[in-house]
């Protein structure tokens, strides 16, 4: 094709995209250059998560089994302070789309102050009681798998309460729209991570012990870039200073409370139930639990994209809400989910060839390779046409203050179906973990219907945050 063939099919798909995605808010080039780096962000967080879950496998089926039995816990608790954040992220979104830059300020300090203290008083609890809770919800677990459980929970709840600064900090630059910034702490995080999990696991042999160390030491040198950005370095309407941090506004707080609570409850509601998941699959053996945490680390890099598509609409449909302009949020509402369509099919086109080379990466028993295989397909097959309106939808109902829709009907969804429904499947039914990812998939189906009605509704449109 010619310069001058390449030039109008330039032409076309620009103009093409100015149709789809620009608006008096924003141009369809400010979209994107949001979207690009978030795509990049979840990209780098799996693959560097299959990275090191593959490392972990290399030490023992034991290891990898301890880990998957804790992640629900400890994911339990990042998601809670994901959660406080998120309100965070949402209030200062609104602020800086009605364009008030002394509540941008205020809002950051609240956001700082209420993670990094939630954090610090259940990750100290954790620490002090990590053995009880193992023996509590896996007793039935081989002994060895129960001692590295018991070791990676006091570890990681150590790293949380670090990470807790290094969340905030990350959230106030999303709502904010400076996803760039947000690429590079995850880039800086990630590959830390993985550099000290090569050392530590690969060279060191320290098995679980490595893992704990990379996760605190990452962290560690997360929080303390994050803080370089927050305050040295100055950015267009965010100039945070100390006081600010500990300046409290009932206002701003309840705004927050707003997005937090119900966000909050779904995600500790949830990931209980995960751990119910996780509990009575214990029964199911070693091998099951291994293959399980395998699936869902690859199955990570299928949906990286897509997600990212959520994290956009929490910026765009937060400033379009703070600006007035509720019917621009509805507009991006639908457009965000056909890019996130869109995004699944291009994702599963690209994964599905290598997903045999990426399963390698894994070193699994030859006996759960074909377990393994048969869950991703339950996964994927489904995915193009049930996952983004029932994955990024929440985001845009709880960016415009629809916080606790989105919550009741995700909580409902996932107690009715992944853990009652997953544990007759699994257990009474005999179909095994591979009858807990088959509900996995219905659930996407229930949750397509309900908020899909909500979207084409007004009252999440009706909502008042700040």
């Amino acid at each position: 094709m010619n310069a001058t063939g390449n030039s109008s099919l330039k032409s076309r798909l620009g103009g093409l995209l100015n149709t789809q995605f620009s608006s008096t808010m924003f141009t369809w080039q400010e979209i994107f250059k949001m979207l690009f780096p978030l795509i990049l962000d979840m990209f780098f967080i799996n693959v560097i998560n299959m990275l090191t879950t593959s490392m972990i496998s290399s030490s023992s089926q034991a290891s990898v089994a301890a880990v998957s039995m804790i992640n629900p816990i400890t994911t339990l608790i990042l998601c809670l302070l994901n959660a406080i954040a998120a309100g965070g992220t949402v209030v200062v979104a609104q602020y800086k789309g009605r364009g008030d830059t002394v509540r941008i300020n205020e809002a950051a300090g609240h956001t700082l102050l209420i993670t990094m203290g939630i954090s610090l008083v259940i990750c100290s609890l954790l620490i002090v009681f990590a053995s009880p809770v193992v023996h509590l919800l896996y007793g039935n677990a081989e002994p060895l798998v129960i001692t590295k459980s018991v070791q990676y929970l006091s570890g990681v709840s150590v790293s949380l309460i670090v990470f807790s600064v290094y969340s905030a900090i990350f959230a106030i630059f999303r709502g904010l729209g400076e996803t760039k910034i947000c690429l590079n702490l995850t880039i800086i995080i990630n590959v830390s991570y993985f550099i000290f999990s090569f050392i530590f696991i690969n060279i060191l042999k320290l098995d679980i012990l490595g893992t704990v160390l990379a996760l605190i030491l990452a962290r560690i040198l997360g929080a303390s870039v994050s803080f370089f950005y927050l305050f040295l370095k100055k950015k267009r309407l965010l100039y945070l200073k100390l006081k600010d941090i500990f300046h409290f506004d009932a206002g701003i707080f309840c705004s927050m409370l707003k997005i937090s609570i119900p966000f909050g409850s779904e995600q500790l509601f949830f990931y209980g139930g995960s751990i119910l998941v996780q509990k009575y699959m214990v029964d199911l053996g070693t091998a099951s639990i291994a293959a399980n945490a395998i699936a869902t680390s690859l199955f990570g890099l299928a949906y990286a994209a897509p997600y990212a598509v959520g994290n956009l609409a929490t910026t765009v449909i937060g400033q379009c809400v703070g600006a007035g302009k509720r019917d621009l949020a509805r507009w991006y509402g639908k457009k965000l989910i056909y890019l996130g369509t869109g995004l699944v099919i291009l994702s599963l086109i690209v994964f599905i060839p290598l997903m045999p080379w990426l399963l390698n990466a894994f070193h699994p028993d030859p006996d759960t390779v074909p377990l393994i295989l048969r869950l991703m397909w339950i996964a994927i097959i489904p995915m193009p046409f049930f996952w983004p309106m029932s994955n990024i939808m929440p985001y845009t109902l709880r960016s415009a203050g629809d916080a606790v829709y989105s919550s009741v009907v995700s909580l409902i969804t996932m107690w009715a179906i992944r853990v009652f429904a997953g544990y007759i499947a699994a257990i009474p039914l005999g179909y095994g973990v591979e009858g807990v990812w088959v509900c996995m998939s219905l659930e996407w189906v229930v949750r397509f219907f309900f908020f899909l009605a909500r979207f084409k509704g007004k009252a999440w449109l009706n909502k008042q945050t700040i």
